[in-house]
């Protein structure tokens, strides 16, 4: 995993993921949307809190308890 800020003249303003895995895709949406609601600042920080927004939103999504529709039961 490889992240870049304006290492080439064609990059975007906000910082990007080297490569074209699932990862990298959704970490360069997630920053192109932050960038276009408002962020003007490029720190750690930021990248950070998106790539861990991403590693939880996939965690949740593949061990997340979730509720059976016909039995209302919650599975584990």
């Amino acid at each position: 995993m490889k992240i870049t800020w304006r290492e080439k003249e064609g990059d975007p303003p906000h910082p990007i993921m080297v490569g074209k895995t699932p990862t990298a895709r959704e970490f360069n949406k997630r920053q192109a949307a932050l960038w276009k609601s408002g962020g003007s600042k490029v720190d750690f920080e930021q990248v950070s809190t998106v790539l861990l927004e991403i590693l939880i939103d996939d965690y949740d999504r593949r061990y997340a308890q979730f509720k059976d529709a016909k039995s209302k039961k919650v599975k584990t």
